[in-house]
């Protein structure tokens, strides 16, 4: 009824706003009539025995009570004198006051104090039709308001399903969009040459497109959320801790972020993501994940003034994971920088609690981690959270490993992810007896026809799958597990996070592979190794000068940016091949420490290949 009244008078309210007010005008009619039906009895029997009651004499008041008690059948009769009772007669189980029953008392007027007490009700039969047309009433109000609650039902599943074709609608747009955002991922990479301001400026496009796309992701999941939990009662629970993978928490967080400070046009956040942020899991609990990481970037954004940078970065570290924010902000004080992350401290906050960073400190430490807080006045301020790495999950791809010659079959409605795997496969390798072959499909039925015409092929293929298919009902998961092809086919779909699909990969034995991470995915042949002189610096220049004089003496000679890149090649290095590493590597990595990690894979012949003087390494063997 309360949720009825909330609306406005409608063609279902004004029925049963009409019934309720003729049931209370039903009961408002037996009360009154009763209560005058009262007035009038006492006011008669005052009058008409108004010479005993002054006399005093309760003998004869008895015997007029008596006649009167068998002649209506409706009334109740208590006499007394002086407080005691001399004459009671019930007509009723119940002559207590009531709806339908009302108490009077008349007094007489001699010293003996004699009165009578009468408990009335309505005549029978005023009473079973007064009740009756009320039980009517009743049953015609509950009748209307059930009728009220099914149609009130019904619009809301209407609602609920205008809004679910919208948010299928916002998905395969996120779906479409989120395809070319890898492509330029991909091809972001090759902009060293642009200048710094054509470079800013494509990761803003890009950022912004994957924004788009993550919001409208984001809002189907809240409608699909409150379409499931319509019905259920809230919960409140603490968070447990699981295995997350931190790129997939951090992106669309910067996406709440970006859209959070958009009117604040000067401020510029972005993702500072690499190869080695590949693939990082750790135990953590993902909401509180989150909370901090934004804190820290709300923190780093009130730094600035009109105009500056927040940058998110994100890295691996032996068996650290390394997550910075940073800003070129006004920086900290060391007086001050010393006591952030204690309770109750702030700083260059207007009503700062100071509970922000030591709630962020707390909540880190449980997880076994670290938070650190850098800053240099006028230079910035950076806050690094370390944390422990997990193993991936069973089901990440954390690398793609090819057979030699074999081929690789990939299926997805999108051609920029076509171009995508097509030239992640053509850099990977240009020697001619490993080539891979590709075979690109945009609908099932091509795939199918494919996999039935080539059946000796296909006991060697690898199949890359989209999970949604543009325009067909048949999902890539159905396809793979109708087709048998749980063994050789990984699914690459952007709703990796999803539980069921998960569950159904887990069920069948399938890899997944986040579409947005398509780019990075490091990739493996599986070939003989050969024996080559190997180097692992970040410097392009050295690259350049190593590989020209490998040529010259007719060397195997092999380059890599970072040793990350190194072991996604590892397989294809027979341990005899000689390892030069720089000691200074991007990240303030040690090549020395690496070169432990390197070791520890079977080479013995590593040399530290450095401008820093013998002395700086004496610790080392």
């Amino acid at each position: 009824m309360l949720r009825l009244l909330k609306f406005k008078l409608s063609e279902r309210a004004i029925p049963m706003v009409a019934t309720l007010i003729s049931l209370l005008g039903c009961l408002l009619f037996l009360r009154f009539h009763l209560v005058q039906t009262s007035h009038q009895f006492t006011e008669d029997f005052s009058r008409q025995n108004l010479d005993v009651l002054s006399s005093g004499d309760i003998y004869p008041l008895a015997s007029r009570l008596n006649s009167l008690s068998s002649a209506v059948h409706w009334v109740c009769v208590s006499a007394s004198r002086r407080g005691q009772v001399f004459y009671q007669r019930k007509k009723s189980q119940d002559c207590g006051e009531s709806y339908f029953q009302t108490q009077a008392e008349v007094t007489g007027k001699s010293d003996d104090q004699l009165s009578v007490h009468f408990t009335l009700t309505l005549p029978r039969s005023l009473k079973w039709s007064g009740m009756g047309f009320a039980g009517l009433q009743l049953l015609l109000l509950w009748s209307l308001f059930i009728s009220a609650r099914r149609s009130t039902r019904r619009s809301e599943q209407e609602k609920f399903k205008n809004q679910a074709q919208i948010a299928t609608l916002a998905t395969q747009v996120a779906h479409d969009i989120r395809s070319p955002i890898a492509a330029l991922d991909a091809a972001v990479t090759g902009m060293a040459k642009l200048p710094e301001e054509q470079r800013i400026l494509v990761r803003s496009a890009i950022n912004r497109i994957r924004d788009i796309a993550n919001t409208l992701l984001e809002k189907n999941r809240a409608v699909q959320i409150s379409h499931k939990n319509a019905s259920l009662e809230p919960t409140s629970t603490i968070e447990p801790q699981s295995l997350q993978l931190l790129s997939s928490l951090i992106d669309p967080l910067l996406t709440e972020k970006r859209t959070q400070f958009r009117s604040r046009p000067g401020i510029e956040i972005e993702a500072r993501m690499d190869a080695s942020s590949y693939g990082l899991f750790a135990k953590i609990q993902p909401t509180e994940f989150k909370r901090v990481i934004s804190n820290l970037v709300n923190n780093a954004v009130e730094a600035l003034e009109d105009h500056g940078r927040v940058h998110v970065g994100l890295t691996h570290l032996e068996t650290k994971i390394r997550i910075s924010v940073k800003d070129n902000g006004k920086g900290i004080s060391k007086d001050i920088l010393a006591r952030l992350g204690q309770r109750g401290e702030t700083h260059g906050k207007m009503g700062g609690s100071g509970l922000g960073l030591y709630h962020a400190r707390i909540q880190i430490e449980a997880w076994g981690g670290k938070l650190e807080i850098l800053s240099e006045q006028n230079q910035g301020t950076e806050a690094v959270i370390t944390l422990p790495a997990a193993e991936p999950a069973h089901w990440f791809v954390s690398h793609l490993t090819v057979s030699a010659n074999a081929t690789v079959v990939i299926l997805d409605d999108d051609n920029s992810i076509h171009q995508i795997w097509k030239g992640r496969f053509e850099t990977l390798t240009h020697d001619p007896s490993a080539a891979i072959s590709l075979v690109f499909f945009s609908f099932s039925e091509g795939f199918e026809q494919w996999h039935r015409q080539n059946q000796e092929a296909t006991r060697q293929a690898i199949y890359l799958c989209d999970y949604e298919l543009l325009g067909e009902k048949e999902t890539g998961l159905d396809l793979i597990e109708r087709l048998g092809l749980m063994r050789h086919a990984i699914l690459v779909t952007s709703r990796f996070d999803e539980p069921l699909i998960r569950e159904r990969c887990e069920k069948l034995g399938i890899k997944l592979l986040p579409k947005g991470l398509a780019p990075f995915v490091p990739l493996r042949i599986a070939m003989p190794k050969k024996v080559l002189d190997v180097l692992i610096d970040d410097d392009p220049l050295i690259h350049l000068t190593w590989k020209t004089e490998a040529a010259r003496q007719g060397k195997d000679f092999l380059s890599f940016s970072s040793v990350h890149e190194f072991l996604a090649q590892v397989d294809c290095i027979d341990p005899l091949s000689t390892i030069f590493i720089d000691s200074n590597l991007e990240h303030g990595i040690r090549g020395e420490q690496e070169a432990k990690r390197i070791h520890a894979l079977g080479f013995r012949e590593i040399y530290l290949a450095t401008g820093y003087e013998t002395d700086s390494f004496l610790e080392m063997p």
